[in-house]
């Protein structure tokens, strides 16, 4: 099962996993060009396919695939490859067989699958975040994500930012600190390493159950 709130990215999966050929015939010939980019972004479309397709084309060639208002050209390279795209989509749709896909509040997800069998992969806002697409999270949020999770039959694993307050918020979690480069923007300097936690119980329910 997969759960998101943004209603374009659903749409996205129901046509990858029921109309993948017709979404590629879609986007077949779309080229890597501004102005496909800025009449995709003003011309909503009139079916789920195009809504589609249009959605993916945005997010592939905007400018670090998260300011789907802006082209992403660059003077020194090209852009990503339009049949890798494809191939894509194509090994998506493959993967996406059987795959339950929802459009539900995180509350009601959880509420609604919540089985000892369950694994939940929680990947919710980050606080702090200065990101167009979507709305980062408080430390309320995030203790309000904290309760939950602790009545939950099912095991977890939660990521989020490492701050001092997520720290603080899932004491008594088992919490493994990563760094990843940050964006494209990075030139390797220490400035442009993300600093996340993967966050799990601290029992071992999830090896226990094979998760």
């Amino acid at each position: 099962m997969i759960n998101d709130l943004n209603g374009e990215l659903i749409t996205f999966y129901r046509c990858v996993r029921f109309h993948a050929d017709v979404l590629l015939t879609e986007l077949e010939f779309v080229l890597n060009s501004r102005k496909e980019f800025f009449d995709f972004r003003d011309q909503p479309g009139l079916t789920d396919i195009q809504r589609s397709a249009r959605w993916f084309f945005r997010n592939k060639t905007c400018f670090g695939g998260a300011a789907m208002d802006s082209f992403g050209s660059c003077a020194s390279a090209g852009l990503g490859s339009r049949m890798a795209r494809m191939e894509t989509i194509r090994a998506l749709s493959l993967r996406l067989d059987r795959v339950c896909i929802e459009h539900l509040d995180w509350e009601h997800c959880l509420k609604l699958y919540d089985r000892t069998a369950t694994f939940f992969f929680v990947d919710p806002p980050y606080t702090e975040c200065d990101a167009k697409m979507y709305e980062g999270w408080t430390n309320t949020d995030v203790q309000i994500l904290r309760v939950r999770l602790a009545t939950l039959k099912a095991a977890w694993l939660v990521t989020l930012n490492d701050t001092p307050a997520i720290r603080t918020i899932f004491a008594g979690c088992r919490l493994t600190p990563i760094a990843r480069v940050r964006g494209i923007s990075n030139r390797g300097g220490a400035a442009h390493i993300y600093k996340e936690l993967l966050i799990s119980p601290a029992t071992g329910r999830n090896r226990r159950r094979g998760s």
